[in-house]
Protein backbone atom coordinates (compact mmCIF):
# COMPACT_ATOMS: atom_id res chain seq x y z
CA UNK A 1 0.00 0.00 0.00
CA UNK A 2 2.61 2.41 0.77
CA UNK A 3 4.67 2.07 -2.58
CA UNK A 4 1.56 3.52 -4.79
CA UNK A 5 1.16 6.01 -1.93
CA UNK A 6 4.72 7.25 -2.53
CA UNK A 7 4.40 6.78 -6.45
CA UNK A 8 1.54 9.06 -6.70
CA UNK A 9 3.07 11.87 -4.83
CA UNK A 10 6.54 11.60 -6.57
CA UNK A 11 4.66 11.94 -9.76
CA UNK A 12 2.26 14.80 -8.44
CA UNK A 13 5.00 16.59 -7.12
CA UNK A 14 7.24 16.50 -10.06
CA UNK A 15 4.10 17.95 -12.08
CA UNK A 16 3.72 20.82 -9.63
CA UNK A 17 7.47 21.25 -9.82
CA UNK A 18 7.27 21.93 -13.22
CA UNK A 19 3.83 24.03 -13.74
CA UNK A 20 4.35 27.64 -13.20
CA UNK A 21 1.01 29.60 -11.22
CA UNK A 22 1.15 32.98 -12.84
CA UNK A 23 -0.82 36.30 -11.83
CA UNK A 24 -1.72 39.06 -14.28
CA UNK A 25 -0.06 42.11 -13.78
CA UNK A 26 -3.54 44.66 -14.16
CA UNK A 27 -2.18 47.39 -15.60
CA UNK A 28 -0.27 45.66 -18.75
CA UNK A 29 -3.00 43.14 -19.26
CA UNK A 30 -6.10 44.15 -21.74
CA UNK A 31 -9.39 43.07 -22.83
CA UNK A 32 -11.21 45.58 -25.43
CA UNK A 33 -14.31 44.53 -27.33
CA UNK A 34 -15.81 45.92 -30.57
CA UNK A 35 -19.39 46.17 -31.28
CA UNK A 36 -21.23 47.44 -34.48
CA UNK A 37 -23.63 50.32 -33.58
CA UNK A 38 -25.95 52.01 -36.14
CA UNK A 39 -23.07 50.47 -38.77
CA UNK A 40 -20.05 51.46 -36.93
CA UNK A 41 -17.44 49.71 -35.15
CA UNK A 42 -17.94 50.90 -31.32
CA UNK A 43 -14.55 50.08 -29.51
CA UNK A 44 -14.69 49.52 -25.51
CA UNK A 45 -12.56 47.82 -22.82
CA UNK A 46 -12.45 46.89 -19.40
CA UNK A 47 -10.21 47.46 -16.68
CA UNK A 48 -7.66 45.64 -14.14
CA UNK A 49 -8.21 41.77 -15.19
CA UNK A 50 -7.70 39.50 -12.79
CA UNK A 51 -6.94 35.91 -12.16
CA UNK A 52 -4.54 33.35 -12.03
CA UNK A 53 -2.96 31.16 -14.78
CA UNK A 54 -1.49 27.69 -14.31
CA UNK A 55 1.03 27.34 -16.96
CA UNK A 56 3.61 23.95 -17.85
CA UNK A 57 5.33 25.24 -20.43
CA UNK A 58 6.88 21.49 -21.26
CA UNK A 59 2.93 20.65 -21.46
CA UNK A 60 1.00 23.39 -21.48
CA UNK A 61 -2.06 21.05 -22.45
CA UNK A 62 -2.18 20.43 -18.57
CA UNK A 63 -2.79 24.44 -18.27
CA UNK A 64 -5.44 26.26 -16.73
CA UNK A 65 -6.82 29.88 -16.18
CA UNK A 66 -8.92 31.99 -13.66
CA UNK A 67 -9.97 34.98 -14.87
CA UNK A 68 -12.28 38.11 -14.16
CA UNK A 69 -12.93 41.32 -14.76
CA UNK A 70 -15.40 44.06 -12.90
CA UNK A 71 -17.87 44.56 -14.84
CA UNK A 72 -18.15 48.29 -13.87
CA UNK A 73 -14.92 48.80 -15.49
CA UNK A 74 -16.64 49.05 -18.59
CA UNK A 75 -14.95 52.20 -20.72
CA UNK A 76 -16.39 53.03 -24.11
CA UNK A 77 -15.14 56.67 -23.86
CA UNK A 78 -18.82 58.25 -23.26
CA UNK A 79 -19.43 58.26 -19.89
CA UNK A 80 -23.09 58.19 -20.20
CA UNK A 81 -23.16 55.35 -22.73
CA UNK A 82 -21.09 53.54 -20.33
CA UNK A 83 -23.64 54.10 -17.24
CA UNK A 84 -25.96 52.54 -19.37
CA UNK A 85 -23.48 49.05 -20.55
CA UNK A 86 -23.73 48.95 -16.60
CA UNK A 87 -27.29 49.21 -15.58
CA UNK A 88 -29.57 46.26 -15.12
CA UNK A 89 -30.25 45.97 -19.56
CA UNK A 90 -26.61 44.90 -19.87
CA UNK A 91 -24.41 44.11 -17.51
CA UNK A 92 -26.08 44.79 -14.30
CA UNK A 93 -23.04 45.25 -12.70
CA UNK A 94 -24.85 45.77 -9.85
CA UNK A 95 -25.82 42.35 -9.22
CA UNK A 96 -23.26 40.63 -11.00
CA UNK A 97 -20.21 42.63 -10.25
CA UNK A 98 -17.74 40.13 -12.49
CA UNK A 99 -17.37 38.51 -15.78
CA UNK A 100 -15.46 35.37 -15.38
CA UNK A 101 -13.78 32.06 -17.38
CA UNK A 102 -13.35 29.75 -16.18
CA UNK A 103 -10.74 26.95 -18.56
CA UNK A 104 -11.67 23.26 -19.11
CA UNK A 105 -9.26 22.02 -21.10
CA UNK A 106 -6.37 23.09 -23.87
CA UNK A 107 -5.83 21.74 -26.71
CA UNK A 108 -2.77 22.25 -28.83
CA UNK A 109 -3.28 23.85 -32.83
CA UNK A 110 -0.99 23.14 -35.69
CA UNK A 111 0.71 26.90 -35.64
CA UNK A 112 3.60 26.99 -33.18
CA UNK A 113 2.50 28.59 -29.78
CA UNK A 114 -0.71 28.56 -30.54
CA UNK A 115 -3.57 26.62 -28.74
CA UNK A 116 -7.27 26.39 -28.21
CA UNK A 117 -8.16 26.49 -24.84
CA UNK A 118 -12.10 25.54 -23.81
CA UNK A 119 -14.32 26.89 -21.17
CA UNK A 120 -16.74 28.25 -19.55
CA UNK A 121 -17.81 32.20 -19.66
CA UNK A 122 -19.93 33.61 -17.61
CA UNK A 123 -21.73 37.07 -18.27
CA UNK A 124 -24.37 37.61 -15.69
CA UNK A 125 -26.33 34.67 -14.64
CA UNK A 126 -25.55 32.63 -18.06
CA UNK A 127 -22.99 30.39 -18.44
CA UNK A 128 -21.57 29.11 -22.03
CA UNK A 129 -19.03 27.17 -23.28
CA UNK A 130 -16.69 28.98 -25.47
CA UNK A 131 -13.28 27.86 -27.58
CA UNK A 132 -10.47 30.77 -27.26
CA UNK A 133 -7.52 30.63 -29.66
CA UNK A 134 -4.41 31.32 -27.69
CA UNK A 135 -1.03 32.10 -28.38
CA UNK A 136 1.60 32.00 -25.84
CA UNK A 137 4.69 34.16 -25.77
CA UNK A 138 7.47 33.42 -23.34
CA UNK A 139 9.96 36.13 -22.49
CA UNK A 140 12.61 35.50 -20.02
CA UNK A 141 10.59 35.52 -16.60
CA UNK A 142 6.96 36.20 -18.06
CA UNK A 143 4.61 34.97 -20.45
CA UNK A 144 2.24 36.76 -22.47
CA UNK A 145 -1.19 35.42 -23.59
CA UNK A 146 -3.33 36.96 -26.88
CA UNK A 147 -6.07 35.66 -28.59
CA UNK A 148 -9.54 37.03 -29.85
CA UNK A 149 -12.85 35.09 -30.16
CA UNK A 150 -17.16 36.18 -30.98
CA UNK A 151 -19.72 36.06 -28.62
CA UNK A 152 -23.56 36.55 -29.25
CA UNK A 153 -24.46 38.99 -26.40
CA UNK A 154 -27.85 38.09 -26.25
CA UNK A 155 -26.76 34.51 -25.50
CA UNK A 156 -25.76 35.90 -22.33
CA UNK A 157 -29.22 37.96 -21.24
CA UNK A 158 -26.60 41.57 -22.61
CA UNK A 159 -29.82 44.11 -24.19
CA UNK A 160 -32.73 42.98 -26.03
CA UNK A 161 -33.20 42.58 -29.72
CA UNK A 162 -32.00 45.71 -31.64
CA UNK A 163 -32.76 47.25 -35.13
CA UNK A 164 -29.11 49.46 -34.43
CA UNK A 165 -26.76 47.26 -32.09
CA UNK A 166 -25.38 44.24 -33.78
CA UNK A 167 -25.39 40.75 -31.74
CA UNK A 168 -21.92 39.43 -32.37
CA UNK A 169 -19.16 41.20 -30.26
CA UNK A 170 -15.33 40.35 -30.80
CA UNK A 171 -13.56 39.98 -27.88
CA UNK A 172 -9.73 41.05 -27.73
CA UNK A 173 -7.34 40.04 -24.77
CA UNK A 174 -3.10 40.23 -23.90
CA UNK A 175 -2.64 38.61 -20.72
CA UNK A 176 0.72 39.54 -19.62
CA UNK A 177 2.14 37.63 -15.93
CA UNK A 178 3.97 38.38 -12.84
CA UNK A 179 7.07 35.93 -13.14
CA UNK A 180 6.19 32.69 -11.05
CA UNK A 181 6.55 32.39 -7.43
Amino acid sequence: MKKPVLVFLFLSSSFVAKCQVLHLQEKTSSVSFTIRNFGLNVEGSFSRPEGTIVYDPTNPIASSFVLKIASNTIDTGIGLRDQHLKGDEYLDALHYPFLKFVSAGVSKTDSADSYTVTGYLTIKDTTKKVEIPVLVMSFTSRYTFQGHFTINRRDFGVGRNSLSLADEVLVRFEIVTTPPL
